[in-house]
């Protein structure tokens, strides 16, 4: 599946420098506000360490890594919702991406400007997180309307469409996010009628916090502290903390990569609810990400729809196992390898290779 991820925040926080080093790309980064006015989109590497030790293991092997797909989004100002800045254009954008990368300021440096002329993170997100909620406002009253005059409904459908937008537009009214409000609760059209609004403050949001250096002062922890204590039992929202222009000066995305990529990945998986799986096949190893409880014809779908239509079974051999022995013989001759039929649950981590009608003569198993 793909996953696509879009960077937000304040003019002059980090984003398109945190974009360059995740992509390895060049785009332009300037000390003035919406230096990004159209989006740049890339491509970054989902980095799995396991996979790195798969490859140790099954030697000479080839690694496909998952690959996420990242805009790098024009800065947000008060006022956007309304169309100030490159408001309406910039919310626009959201509206596409699976998981938010909200870019914080923490770090202080007299020679890049803030929009605010101040450092203050938590009345930065305010901003960001005000703007976001008064746009879902105005799309869930836009739609209100619109169902209210809509001639197409019954005036049983009307009224139970528009009471629901209502409860929505009273939900969203009180500061609340669209992520707390308990779709769960109604039918299967009022959920379809949630998705359809593509409301910005339902998306899971990582925010990623910028800060001077690895080592932290005594101000940026004590900020920290407090943007964790706010957020602490909101579960749509991860926090993690990176030197975005440290590591951009230095140009060291070897380590960027092996620490702070691999740590952005394990979050984004959490807010999503999916798992890594991996799949080995004439030396080959590849990654797979597939939602939380996914049966195995699900992750036979996503490797090919003929494995789906011929599945017969699959092999599964768990990723700890195989790193503890270092050996796929071991792991067999220990019964650490077992088939499974279609209804198995994926789990995290999980090495799966499948057996189909299809392709049982021209496959080379490993496992």
């Amino acid at each position: 599946m793909t996953v696509i991820c879009g960077i937000i925040g304040l003019p002059n926080v980090g984003k398109s420098t945190l974009f360059n080093i995740l992509t390895d790309n060049n785009v332009k980064t300037e000390n003035y506000p919406f230096c990004t006015i159209n989006p740049n989109i890339g491509i970054f590497k989902a980095t799995d360490i396991r996979i790195q030790k798969l490859s140790h293991i099954i030697h000479n092997a080839k690694i496909i890594d998952n690959k996420f797909t990242l805009i790098d989004i024009a800065g947000l100002i008060h006022g956007a919702h309304k169309g100030e800045g490159l408001g309406n254009n910039f919310l626009n954008h959201i509206k596409k991406v699976d998981i938010i990368f909200h870019i914080i300021r923490c770090f202080k440096d007299k020679n890049i400007t803030h929009i605010n002329n101040r450092i203050n993170p938590v009345k930065d997100i305010n901003i960001i997180n005000t703007e976001l909620m008064l746009s879902d406002y105005n799309n869930v009253l836009n739609s209100y309307n619109k169902q209210k005059n809509n001639q197409h409904l019954t005036f049983h459908q009307k009224h139970n469409i528009t009471n629901f937008l209502h409860k929505l537009l009273k939900h969203l009214n009180q500061s609340n996010c669209a992520s707390s409000f308990n779709i769960n609760e109604y039918q299967q059209t009022y959920k379809q009628i949630y998705k359809q609004l593509q409301l910005l403050t339902s998306k899971p949001i990582l925010m990623i916090i910028n800060i001077t250096s690895n080592i932290m002062n005594d101000n940026e922890q004590q900020q920290i502290k407090h943007i964790k204590k706010i957020y602490k039992y909101n579960n749509n929202i991860k926090i993690i903390t990176i030197p975005i222009v440290q590591h951009y000066m230095y140009k060291n995305n070897t380590y960027f990569q092996y620490n702070y990529n691999i740590k952005i990945i394990k979050k984004c998986l959490q807010l999503i609810k999916n798992i890594t799986f991996f799949t080995i096949k004439n030396n080959i190893i590849q990654s797979w990400i597939i939602k939380q409880n996914s049966l195995a014809i699900h992750a036979a779908k996503l490797i090919h729809k003929d494995f789906q239509i011929g599945f017969i079974n699959v092999k599964v051999l768990k990723y700890k196992d195989l790193s503890k022995y270092n050996n796929i013989k071991k792991c067999q001759d220990h019964g650490l390898i077992r088939l499974e039929g279609k209804n198995y649950i994926i789990q995290e981590g999980d090495i799966l290779e499948f057996y189909s009608k299809k392709f049982k003569h021209t496959y080379k198993h490993i496992i």
